[in-house]
């Protein structure tokens, strides 16, 4: 029983009760230093009540239902604070939870959720109930594990990578987003309520890391207003080849587009001119009301399911699909196609006029 203001070093790999499963009771705050904190026994978790006040841990905090250094469910609430100097790492070896709800915030150093030894088990992080809670990730976020792994943003909560608290800005303006890291594995995010929000302070990358697709999922916006961005990205969006990105009832920013998987945005309208963005398809398919690509030029292969008008020229590097069949304006272009070896395909409602030197 640890009341009032504790500093805990140990010098040992595992503080714990005994080989039945401890306990451990937290009131106010406590430091942990030096080691690592495990509450429980070499076969599942014990019992961690945590009443009151902030957590601080100078190294990696572990949630996990085997030999985590906090039981497999952790549940922080009541206006609770914790902070991580190193890797907060939840479910990594057979799986965990943790909960943030209820005016409660937490940052770490960096983070990850599931693992590729996770055992056939969930790892999943849920943020909740207010507005207040959040998750603050200074230097990168990696999510991925061999059976599901979780994340759900709801009630106005966020979790923001790259940043060190709510309102602060460009802390590591080089932090990335892996989701989906494991090859195999599905690895879902949602995105759910008006104020609800993810931000990557550089790139997001959804099925994969930046050398190539790994594994599977979703990434769903629900319930936006319109008013909040509900998915932020600094950098790069890129939408590896089994993932899918399902913005139809939300906002997201970004600032380049790549789509090798499934990206769905319903009728948003794209200007890349007038928003300062770049967008492009590696094989995969994008779904939107239309896109004004101005004076920019479009590469790319796959599919590009929209109403598509530019003032320079299309170039295919495969395959490529653009156009809508049930629109008379579908496909407006002022420069040349640019075939090389590749089949490109129209889609549009009526005729598609050429001139003489459009097509190359």
């Amino acid at each position: 029983n640890v009341a009032n203001t504790a500093n805990i070093t140990s010098f040992f790999a595992h503080l714990q009760g005994d080989f039945s499963a401890g306990t451990l009771n937290l009131n106010n705050t406590y430091n942990l230093s030096g080691g690592n904190l495990t509450v429980g026994d070499f076969t599942g978790p014990g019992s961690f009540v945590w009443n009151s006040g902030s957590l601080y841990d100078t190294n990696d905090l572990y949630i996990d239902n085997n030999n985590g250094y906090l039981p497999g469910a952790a549940t922080l609430t009541n206006g609770r604070h914790l902070s991580v100097a190193g890797l907060l790492a939840v479910g990594v070896n057979q799986g965990g939870s943790l909960s943030v709800v209820d005016f409660t915030d937490v940052t770490s150093a960096t983070g990850r959720i599931g693992g590729a030894a996770a055992d056939g088990q969930t790892a999943s992080v849920l943020l909740g109930v207010d507005n207040y809670a959040g998750w603050y990730i200074t230097n990168g976020l990696t999510m991925g594990d061999d059976v599901l792994a979780e994340l759900r943003i709801e009630d106005g909560t966020r979790v923001r990578v790259g940043y060190t608290s709510q309102f602060s800005s460009g802390d590591d303006p080089l932090a990335n987003a892996y989701i989906s890291t494991v090859p195999g594995g599905v690895s879902n995010i949602t995105i759910d309520g008006a104020n609800s929000y993810l931000e990557v302070a550089n790139n997001l990358y959804l099925g994969g890391d930046a050398a190539g697709p790994k594994g599977g999922g979703t990434l769903e916006l629900t319930n936006g207003d319109g008013l909040v961005d509900n998915l932020v990205v600094g950098g790069v969006l890129k939408v590896w080849d089994d993932y899918t990105l399902d913005a139809v009832d939300g906002t997201a920013l970004f600032s380049s587009l790549d789509v090798a998987g499934i990206a769905n945005f319903g009728t948003r309208h794209f200007d890349t001119v007038a928003e300062g963005i770049t967008i492009s398809t590696s094989g995969g398919t994008l779904n939107t009301q239309s896109i004004d690509f101005g004076t920019q030029d479009f590469t790319g292969h796959g599919t590009l399911n929209a109403r598509i008008t530019t003032d320079a020229d299309i170039i295919a590097t495969g395959d490529l699909t653009l156009g809508d069949l049930n629109d008379y304006n579908a496909v407006s272009i002022a420069g040349t196609i640019y075939t090389g070896t590749h089949t490109v395909k129209v889609h549009k409602k009526g005729f598609f006029t050429l001139s003489n030197n459009s097509v190359s």
